[in-house]
């Protein structure tokens, strides 16, 4: 191997590391806040009062959980 087809793989190697970073930051940010929505709906589930309102809340809760685990997957 030729000193620069080393460089050349250590800048491949610098770049991908680089997409990947982006690609992880970008995907732990989107479970950040698919996360903190399931976290908003749950505290506001406490003060639903109707059965419909429950019902409507808890629909809602389960949407945000599946977002949840669609990003963990």
């Amino acid at each position: 191997m030729k000193p620069e087809d080393h460089a050349d793989n250590a800048e491949i190697s610098h770049s991908y590391k680089a997409s990947l970073h982006g690609k992880l930051r970008v995907s732990i940010n989107n479970f950040v806040t698919v996360y903190d929505r399931y976290a908003a709906l749950n505290k506001a589930r406490v003060v639903c009062t109707t059965p419909q309102q429950k019902e409507l809340m808890y629909i809602k809760l389960l949407r945000a959980y599946l977002s949840l685990l669609r990003r963990l997957n």
